[in-house]
């Protein structure tokens, strides 16, 4: 997950990150959710996260978490 996750990170700074879901909402993910949610802080520190319910509302979270402007 980190050799995926961590190049994605690093590749520019990020405002916002959105988690989806699928990973969030499923109980036998709970410790990916919590890799992606340690990784996420450690190498974008600066960046807000976000949790959308589906694919449909990823854009919507990220404006639910970005400054109005």
């Amino acid at each position: 997950m980190a050799s995926v996750l961590f190049p994605a990170l690093a590749a520019r700074a990020w405002d916002v990150v959105v988690i989806g879901g699928g990973i969030r909402k499923t109980e036998q993910l709970l410790p990916l959710f919590e890799q992606i949610i340690n990784l996420t802080h450690h190498h974008a520190p600066q960046a807000a996260v976000a949790f959308n319910t589906n694919g449909g509302d990823s854009v919507e979270a990220a404006r639910r978490r970005l400054p109005a402007g």
